[in-house]
């Protein structure tokens, strides 16, 4: 075989390898792609919805916030027109003592039906606020028990349905009863009650508090009710007959010498700055006199009403006379805001009777669903 030959051979069998190699790798390729092109497809499609939702995201919350069907309404608050005439929950005004705790309405007149309730402003002086000398007085024992702990600066408001009064304690004394109360030219306010201030009986001397008004603000919006921090509450029942309460249970009708008041249990400020313990007082009173009354008529039947579990006192049977031989002092007791107990102690002198003598008396009433009954009675000799 000749040179030109053998060369064409080798060119023929070189085509068909590259020929071959060609075709190998097109399938290699094509199988590749086949396999490969699927997992691209869904990793393209979740990187483009993510990048979708993504991009959507905002859109479709613009797109579903709905407007209100009904459009808010402008609260229009109406503007506080006070009445300088009208009464503050009931009470012509306030008066705010917070270094006592102090919260007493305000009433006009200082009578006895005033000052059973409030203090009492005095019609003859000028109300709080105005140019001049301004009285409220008040019983002790009651709201003003505790005045004499004001100190000059202690601060003092005036709360009436169109003003708020701050005044200043100036000055305080102990004066005779009937004293003058002077008027001043710039607004003053005087407190005035009885002393010692938890006297049960009788004093010619009164505690006096000098006040002066250092601001004056308008209320711009209805006061607080007050009332609801003012833990008024009526004298508990007393468990006597009609009969019985026909004759007089009272101080007024029935002469005992009183003594002194002491606070007892735990009490709350607000309770012994109030009637609260002259009220269960003046029931304990009813609920003694009212006991040596039925036994004064031989009624042990109206006895047992008052001290259900108790029998009478020998010494109190078929007597004759009680002489006093001591003023009678009280101890009022209460929780919170609710009197619970009241103790009547004092020295008396029985004559006639089955045991006359001089004894030590002790007597405990105790409120029992709203009515104060006789728990306890005692009698040493003295």
């Amino acid at each position: 075989m000749n040179s030109s030959m053998q060369n064409e051979l080798d060119i023929s069998l070189l085509k068909q390898r590259i020929q071959f190699k060609f075709k190998l790798f097109f399938i290699v390729g094509v199988l590749f792609f086949s396999l490969a092109t699927p997992a691209l497809i869904t990793q393209s499609s979740a990187t483009t919805s993510t990048n979708n939702s993504l991009d959507r995201k905002p859109v479709h919350l613009a797109t579903d916030r709905k407007k209100p069907l009904h459009p808010k309404k402008k609260i229009i608050k109406k503007r506080y027109i006070c009445n300088p005439n009208a009464n503050l929950y009931g009470y012509k005004a306030y008066l705010v003592i917070p270094s006592i705790k102090l919260i007493a309405p305000v009433v006009e007149g200082t009578n006895d039906p005033q000052l059973n309730v409030a203090a009492g402003h005095d019609p003859s002086s000028v109300w709080p606020g105005q140019p001049g000398t301004a009285v409220l007085q008040a019983h002790d024992v009651s709201f003003f028990v505790n005045i004499d702990k004001l100190k000059s600066g202690s601060v003092v408001y005036y709360e009436t349905p169109c003003y708020s009064y701050t005044f200043v304690v100036h000055s305080a004394s102990v004066i005779q009863a009937g004293s003058p109360v002077y008027n001043t030219s710039n607004a003053t306010m005087v407190l005035v009650t009885c002393w010692p201030t938890n006297a049960l009986y009788f004093t010619n001397s009164r505690y006096i508090v000098d006040l002066i008004e250092v601001k004056a603000r308008a209320v711009i919006k209805m006061p607080k009710p007050l009332e609801k921090k003012f833990p008024y509450q009526p004298p508990p029942g007393v468990p006597v007959p009609q009969p019985l309460a026909a004759q007089g249970l009272t101080l007024i009708t029935n002469s005992i010498p009183m003594g002194l008041m002491t606070i007892g249990g735990r009490p709350s400020p607000l309770w012994i700055e109030s009637p609260g313990p002259l009220n269960i007082e003046a029931s304990a009173l009813a609920d003694y006199i009212g006991s040596y009354k039925a036994l004064d008529e031989g009624q042990v039947t109206w006895w047992k009403m008052i001290a259900p579990t108790l029998n009478p006192p020998a010494q109190f049977e078929g007597y004759s006379t009680i002489e006093y031989l001591s003023p009678m002092n009280v101890t009022a007791e209460a929780q919170g805001t609710k009197a619970t107990v009241a103790i009547l102690a004092t020295a008396v002198s029985i004559t006639g009777g089955r045991d006359p003598g001089r004894y030590n008396l002790r007597v405990v009433t105790t409120i029992e669903r709203g009515k104060l009954y006789i728990t306890s009675w005692i009698m040493t000799p003295a």
